[in-house]
């Protein structure tokens, strides 16, 4: 974990599902450092673990090889947390909101990740430049 400057905080680990709890605990000690409130960082875990597991399972097709970066930026009013890889982009304003109605009728599974930052965050943005990196940028209020 690196430390650039007093309001970012950065963590690198390799694309694999053994990483989500360290990528986890990252969030959380990360926020409280900036004593944000236990249920702000309980959104900002659940979207973050969201966001690295698609990672993993997407642009990386589950090989452990891949390198996520996670960067937590916070001042007074916001945090920001932004996820880069290095694997297939991935165009998130195609993924149309599910029907959950329709959704739990048919007991489907997954590919609720994207509804569910968008849900818990205020601002979810994506950049892709293809064949370099994919940047995923989370942001919450906090004030």
């Amino acid at each position: 974990m690196n430390n650039n400057n007093s309001n970012n905080l950065e963590l690198r680990v390799k694309s694999s599902t053994e990483n989500l709890s360290l990528i986890r605990e990252f969030v959380s000690s990360s926020a409280l450092s900036f004593l944000i409130r236990k249920e702000v960082i309980d959104k900002l875990i659940l979207a973050v673990d969201e966001a690295a597991s698609n990672i993993i399972r997407h642009a990386y097709k589950n090989s452990p090889e891949g390198v996520i970066i996670i960067t937590f930026i916070c001042d007074d009013k916001e945090c920001t947390i932004i996820l880069t890889d290095y694997g297939t982009g991935f165009n998130p304003t195609q993924v149309k909101s599910p029907d959950m109605v329709s959704y739990l009728k048919e007991k489907k599974r997954g590919g609720l990740g994207i509804h569910l930052m968008k849900i818990l965050m205020d601002e979810v943005d994506y950049l892709s430049v293809s064949g370099e990196y994919n940047k995923l940028v989370l942001k919450k209020k906090i004030a």
